[in-house]
């Protein structure tokens, strides 16, 4: 019952987080496309678009041109 209250406390929490701020990004609801080079998300928090640095690793993807 408490993974149902911290799941619910996080939905109403948006916005930036510290780990965002410090570019540890978590995928939007553990999901990534795969475009050829490196799996594409959107950060759970922030809604900006990473990348996978390596397994569990995500950075803020800054790179022009990229389709999310």
């Amino acid at each position: 019952m408490a993974d149902t209250a911290k799941t619910k406390a996080r939905e109403h929490t948006r916005g930036p987080r510290l780990l965002c701020l410090l570019n540890r990004h978590e995928p939007a609801g553990r999901r990534a496309s795969w475009n050829g080079e490196v799996y594409l998300s959107r950060c759970e928090h922030c809604d900006k678009p990473i990348f996978r640095v390596k397994k569990g690793k995500w950075k803020r993807d800054r790179r022009k041109g990229r389709v999310y």
